[in-house]
């Protein structure tokens, strides 16, 4: 991924922007955060998705969409969705 934010920015950005009044490590961090931001998001869509469909452990959604620890997990959902994986399934399920 980061390959690639700065792949970006080097093609976009080749020097410092004069008009910006930022330099590339600057864009490139923020690239990096952006992409960061967007596939955590896609994997909690996913998350959720696989919540509400499957029985499947939320210990396996996790992996499944990507985190190697499940408190990982927990928390981005918390900090993403307002509340655990485990209290979104209940939310909906009688």
């Amino acid at each position: 991924m980061t390959r690639e934010a700065f792949s970006f920015v080097r093609t976009f950005a080749p020097g410092p922007t004069r008009e910006l009044r930022v330099g590339r490590h600057y864009l490139l961090c923020a690239a990096t955060g952006a992409l960061r931001l967007a596939l955590r998001r896609l994997r909690m869509m996913r998350a959720i998705e696989l919540l509400a469909a499957e029985d499947s452990s939320v210990t396996s959604i996790a992996f499944s969409v990507g985190y190697a620890s499940l408190s990982s997990f927990n928390a981005a959902f918390a900090e993403l969705v307002g509340s655990t994986p485990s209290q979104y399934r209940a939310s909906f399920r009688p």
